[in-house]
């Protein structure tokens, strides 16, 4: 995570956040199995944080910076092209190329499954109510337009 927060300019707080001072724009999550890790994160570039603060309730456990803050104090829009996030994470990983065969199908699944289960701090209620809205969604669509960094 400190490559990433050092490639924007940005600070690791909590577990996986990334902050620009106090205010959260992207947060990350992995789960571990024996055969495969996946790691994923989101950052926030265009959300409409009010959506946000009216279908989210506030978490159960949370970041001890957090200090109990609303949604809204505490989540923040990056002022950076989704572009420039690319290029600053590719060039941290060195990966250059994109990922020419995308597994479109095996990523669907694995996506169908994992909207099943908990997110981090959430239920999967949370998401369907933010899909609800268009906030929340497995688009993969532009999948090939996104940072692919490599699996193992």
């Amino acid at each position: 995570m400190q490559r990433h927060a050092d490639a924007l300019g940005a600070e690791v707080r909590g577990h996986s956040d990334l902050t620009l001072g106090d205010l959260k724009f992207s947060g990350n999550a992995q789960r571990r199995k024996r055969r495969y890790l996946l790691f994923h994160g989101s950052f926030l570039l265009n959300l409409d944080i009010e959506h946000i603060e009216r279908l989210l309730p506030m978490p159960s456990r949370e970041p001890d910076y957090r200090h109990h803050r609303a949604h809204r104090e505490f989540l923040m829009n990056v002022s950076l092209a989704g572009r420039n996030i690319q290029d600053a994470l590719r060039q941290t990983w060195n990966a250059p190329e994109m990922l020419r065969d995308v597994p479109v199908e095996r990523i669907t699944a694995l996506a169908t499954t994992a909207s099943t289960l908990p997110l981090t701090g959430r239920s999967s209620s949370d998401c369907r109510l933010l899909r609800q809205t268009g906030q929340c969604r497995a688009d993969l669509s532009g999948v090939r337009g996104g940072v692919h960094l490599g699996f193992t």
